[in-house]
């Protein structure tokens, strides 16, 4: 007797969660004061995203940018992982990664959706770092759903309150992320945010740089890669785009203007091996 299995990927059973548990706009609005809506949130999170103030701190904002954005940023990290620094990171059992401003874990979903498809059995600590502390619940609990819907991938999710662009300590990592934040910075930061991502990452390993395909900022953040020693580019891309992996309810997905396909420039670099000096 053939049996169907009729249960939904991991990256479905991730949608439907966000809908389920974050799809609800309520409270008042922390600008005008009135009740919040999608009519007002929608808007609001498209306009102020890109080039605008982007405000993590509203909770509301962060739903809309959920249900938005998560699917595809997931997706899109997910396969230039797998196009660029496997199988390599797939031979580790036990991997360090952490993100620099990774707000609701994006790239421990998609290390969880691509090693999912591997047949050893993994178990990686993963440090979210980013300012805006109110992430963390959100953070935790997303990496704790999709880690019930995979059997051989273990996380253990950490969580710090942390201006990158200023000193902190931390371990070194298998895989440094440095997700859309750089456009955010002047070149002096830029520069500050780079330099600390090479020098928490173990030789021979990867940081990970993903943000806007403009040409102006492709040119500013490849200037300032350029200028840290210590490591070499082994690809980049500057249109990288394909489809989020996900079917969205007609009403939802117009609704909030959902993003169905994701379009980014990427830089993945590996840091150097440690010479050893001859006496």
């Amino acid at each position: 007797m053939v049996k169907i299995d009729f249960t939904p990927e991991p990256m479905q059973r991730l949608l439907d969660y966000v809908i389920e548990n974050y799809l609800t706009i309520e409270g008042l609005c922390p600008n005008s004061g009135l009740e919040c809506d999608i009519a007002q949130c929608v808007p609001c999170c498209s306009e102020n995203y890109f080039g605008g103030t982007v405000r993590y701190d509203c909770f509301n904002f962060k739903k809309v940018y959920l249900v938005r954005f998560l699917i595809s940023h997931t997706k899109q990290t997910c396969d230039l992982i797998r196009r660029t620094i496997v199988p390599d990171i797939a031979k580790i059992a036990n991997l360090f990664v952490i993100s620099f401003g990774g707000g609701p874990g994006v790239e421990a979903l998609a290390l969880m959706e691509l090693l999912r498809h591997y047949d050893g059995r993994y178990d990686f600590v993963f440090d979210n770092v980013d300012r805006e502390l109110s992430w963390q619940p959100i953070y935790q609990d997303l990496v704790q759903a999709f880690s019930g819907w995979v059997n051989n991938v273990r996380v253990t999710p950490q969580f710090s309150q942390i201006d990158v662009t200023e000193g902190f300590k931390a371990h070194e990592y298998d895989i440094v992320f440095i997700p859309w934040i750089l456009s955010e910075l002047d070149k002096e930061g830029r520069h500050r945010v780079l330099s600390r991502a090479r020098d928490l990452t173990q030789p021979s390993k990867y940081v990970v740089v993903t943000d806007r395909p403009e040409l102006d900022l492709i040119s500013k953040i490849s200037e300032s890669i350029t200028s840290i020693q210590d490591w070499e580019l082994i690809e980049s891309d500057t249109g990288f785009k394909g489809w989020c992996g996900a079917h969205f309810p007609d009403e939802i997905q117009k609704a909030f203007w959902v993003q169905l396909t994701y379009r980014t420039a990427y830089w993945v670099l590996k840091k150097h091996e440690v010479q050893d000096i001859p006496f």
